[in-house]
């Protein structure tokens, strides 16, 4: 919607549009004839609102559309489609309906072939009805899993000293990052890696910046003689956000529905998005301990076995 030149700008085109003030004599420049939308409903859809301008976005009525669970797809697929799990990871649909649409031109394909003979029908499926695509067939058809089973916790086993899970929204839905700090020998310089941004890495500056401060209640010595490493992997993807707190944050249900997803079942969101956490599927609720916190000590209570826990931790990171 930014561009411009030649080819005009879309932004600048809808932004007459939508002006109520001058939608009443809109004119078309290449027919050059006059046309009256101030009675036209406009209806707009976008992956990502962050990339629409303000001005636009001011003039729209916006409507949130979350993605969905694995369970509503799964519904959705049994009403209108049909369940496929492995080939497909975006919040809607889009990609289950072609994932289902080349299965289905597969066996369709196949009992064309062999409608005259029976026996020729081919053996990686029964001739009976109703015919039954089996995980083995999805393989031979649409080739090897896409995405297989990300269970994080099984693959880091016990929760280690300076490791934790965050969450993450993307314009493709939740996701989980992993969160690794490290403490050395040096100075008191805090190095952070990962391809992070301005405000993640000021959030992290506000982290050790509390720890300074609470440092005699936390029992956290020769912190200026100590460098931090804080990295987030996948070092390629660019990572920031205001998520990295116990403040307010946004896309509760996509950051809860990738937890979910990546095996996590207990998970601690800002008492703020009380009322967000609402609007998540009850059944994804069922499997999971969701709690609130209010402030870090409140947090660390949470999370921390023990009393002096977190001493203990920050004495050994």
């Amino acid at each position: 919607f930014q561009y411009s030149g030649l080819h005009g700008s879309p932004s600048a085109a809808l932004l007459e549009v939508l002006d109520p003030e001058q939608n009443n004599s809109f004119t078309d420049h290449y027919l050059n004839l006059p046309f009256d939308l101030s009675k036209v409903l406009f209806i707009a859809t976008a992956n990502d609102l962050s990339k629409i301008e303000g001005p636009l976005a001011d003039r729209l009525e916006i409507i949130e559309m979350t993605g969905y669970s694995t369970n509503e797809k799964m519904d959705i697929a049994e009403r209108h489609l049909i369940p496929l799990e492995d080939y497909t990871r975006e919040s809607g649909v889009r990609q289950l309906e072609r994932m289902v649409a080349a299965t289905c031109r597969f066996v369709a394909l196949r009992i064309a072939e062999s409608a005259k003979d029976e026996n020729d029908f081919d053996s990686m499926m029964s001739s009976e009805l109703p015919l039954v695509v089996s995980a083995e067939n999805c393989r031979k058809i649409l080739g090897k899993e896409r995405f297989t089973a990300l269970d994080l916790v099984e693959q880091m086993g016990r929760f280690r000293l300076g490791t934790c899970f965050g969450m993450a929204w993307t314009p493709f839905g939740g996701e989980l990052m992993v969160i690794e700090a490290n403490r050395c020998i040096g100075k008191g310089k805090t190095v952070m890696t990962g391809k992070l941004g301005d405000v993640l890495r000021e959030s992290v500056d506000v982290a050790r910046t509390w720890i300074r401060a609470n440092a005699t209640r936390l029992q956290a010595d020769n912190l200026e003689d100590a460098d931090l490493h804080v990295h987030l992997p996948s070092g390629a993807v660019g990572k920031d956000g205001p998520s990295a707190g116990c403040a307010l944050v946004g896309g509760i249900k996509e950051k809860v529905l990738g937890a979910h997803r990546a095996g996590i079942r207990r998970v601690i969101l800002p008492l703020a998005n009380r009322k967000d956490a609402e609007h998540i599927d009850k059944s994804i609720k069922a499997e999971m301990d969701i709690q609130f916190s209010s402030d870090i000590d409140d947090l660390l209570e949470k999370i921390m076995e023990k009393e002096n826990r977190a001493s203990n931790m920050l004495s050994k990171l």
